[in-house]
């Protein structure tokens, strides 16, 4: 069961470009990458552990980003509203300390929803 699902904006090179990509976090205390959310094969998984989450940055608004202490290269994930980005904070900084979320089964979707849904339940309201 996953501990979230979401599209985010990535940015390797601190926000001079981004990419559209599906996120799934598991409780296995691992995030996956999809280049969408129909895809069945991840593009990289990341063991969370070992990284720090950095907020606030100061590139664009709700933009965070995960830092390794082995100083590979940072990652800057970007949500769509701030309900969605205090979310993932949220279920980040427990995952990269070894804590499973008590809202777990909550925070749960499917990954046949449709990315509608998912903005529905992230929050973030896109009716303005």
């Amino acid at each position: 069961m996953s501990q979230i699902i979401t599209y985010l904006q990535k940015s390797m090179d601190r926000g001079q470009t981004w990419n559209k990509r599906w996120f799934v976090i598991t409780k296995e205390f691992a995030m996956y990458e999809f280049k969408a959310h129909h895809d069945i094969y991840a593009i990289a998984t990341l063991p969370l552990p070992g990284y720090q989450v950095i907020f606030p940055v100061d590139i664009i608004e709700n933009v965070f980003c995960l830092s390794h202490q082995q100083k590979l290269p940072p990652t800057y994930l970007q949500s769509e509203c701030t309900a969605s980005r205090d979310r993932w904070l949220n279920v980040l900084k427990k995952m990269v300390n070894l804590e499973l979320s008590e809202e777990s089964n909550r925070n749960s979707t499917h990954s046949s929803e449709s990315p509608g849904s998912q903005n529905a339940e992230d929050g973030c309201d896109k009716t303005s």
